[in-house]
């Protein structure tokens, strides 16, 4: 499963790494990049067993 999710991100990670090139992305890509990103984090925290309040996590 993480492994689906991370490679997800990936082609995100390699497109915004050259600032030379123009990027572009739609609302929709953002915002699923965004939801995949708060999945890796909550499957993170919970299996290294951390407590995190994520009311105080700016997410935006």
């Amino acid at each position: 499963m993480y492994y689906d999710l991370l490679s997800e991100l990936q082609g995100y990670a390699v497109e915004v790494r050259y600032p030379n090139d123009t990027i572009y992305l739609s609302k929709e890509k953002v915002e699923k990049a965004m939801q995949i990103a708060r999945e890796i984090r909550e499957m993170v925290t919970r299996k290294a067993d951390l407590s995190i309040d994520y009311n105080e996590v700016i997410d935006e």
